[in-house]
């Protein structure tokens, strides 16, 4: 019988003690137990400060829509990407007087492969022309040879300045160049000498 009698009143208790808890019901302001320390002042509470934006120096544009590229002007520049799945950056200066330097820069941070040649851009495409090309032949053996790259290459502009570049594989003689340019996209770097 005291097992029943537990059974049935060891809620009836927990509900009342819960409801001695409970805080007062909304509308009602709560019971403070009298104390003997002073209620403080009270202080109504002060409006929020109306935040405005005062422009502090020159903002920097956002980079906008890409275009087709359609001069020597929309790519000039140092570039720089991180080719997806390897330890690896690849970095390109298109010059103005129309040549190029492609580096490929491994994880030690050093040189591992460079291409260069000269370039020409024209109603959204660049063409890469270079003597350097290679393919392998065989184990340990390289073919260098004469061959052309084709892109499509659309720019981004920040402002009135060139910030990114995508290029689109059209064709290209050297399998290792279409690797590193191939859907990449290359932002600009600056301050490079």
């Amino acid at each position: 019988m005291s097992r029943i009698l537990f059974r049935y009143l060891c809620p009836v208790l927990l509900v009342s003690v819960l409801v001695g808890c409970a805080p007062a019901s909304p509308g009602q302001p709560p019971t403070a137990a009298p104390s003997s320390t002073p209620a403080p002042p009270s202080v109504a509470p002060s409006p929020l400060p109306t935040l405005t934006r005062t422009p502090s120096g020159t903002a920097t544009p956002r980079i906008g829509f890409p275009k087709p590229a359609g001069e020597v002007a929309d790519v000039i520049g140092f570039w720089k990407t991180r080719i997806k799945g390897a330890n690896v950056d690849v970095t390109v200066e298109f010059r103005p007087d129309g040549t190029f330097d492609l580096n490929e820069i491994g994880a030690s941070g050093h040189p591992v492969d460079k291409f260069d040649g000269s370039y020409s851009v024209s109603k959204g495409q660049l063409i890469l022309d270079a003597d350097r090309c290679n393919r392998w032949i065989a184990a340990g053996q390289v073919e260098f040879f004469h061959c052309q790259g084709i892109y499509k290459v659309s720019s981004s502009y920040r402002g009135d300045t060139p910030a990114q570049l995508r290029f689109v594989l059209v064709e290209d003689g050297d399998q290792e160049r279409a690797h590193w340019f191939m859907d990449q996209t290359f932002f600009l770097v600056e301050d490079e000498g």
